[in-house]
């Protein structure tokens, strides 16, 4: 709920670089706090938010009881249609540990369904 929030400071920088880029979608890198599809021009704002949000991943993980050095991925996915908020965030945390852990909110921060492909 976080990364949609108006307090993880991404939106609506992130959603308007999105725009700029003509971008739909940008994976931000929990880990490294890195954009994919790479973004060539990140604001300075933007690279700090995603540093904000890299560390508020590592409380959360801390409050869950998963230990940071136990993550080997955490991806969050920021999905973009017409305003500079997302419409969706999808979050994909692997873990040596346990099979990939995902969650997802709308724009609201309410959980929504992860649909799988068979």
């Amino acid at each position: 709920m976080h990364a949609v929030s108006g307090f993880s400071c991404m939106h609506p920088c992130l959603g308007a670089c999105c725009s700029q880029h003509d971008l739909s979608y940008v994976e931000v890198d929990l880990i490294y706090a890195r954009f994919q599809p790479v973004i060539s021009d990140p604001s300075t704002e933007l690279n700090l938010a995603a540093a904000a949000l890299r560390e508020k991943f590592q409380e959360v993980l801390i409050k869950e009881g998963l230990k940071p050095s136990g993550i080997i991925s955490g991806l969050a996915t920021f999905d973009f249609e017409t305003d500079h908020w997302p419409m969706s965030c999808h979050i994909a945390i692997a873990t040596a540990q346990y099979p990939t852990l995902e969650f997802a909110v709308d724009s609201t921060g309410a959980p929504i369904q992860i649909s799988k492909l068979a």
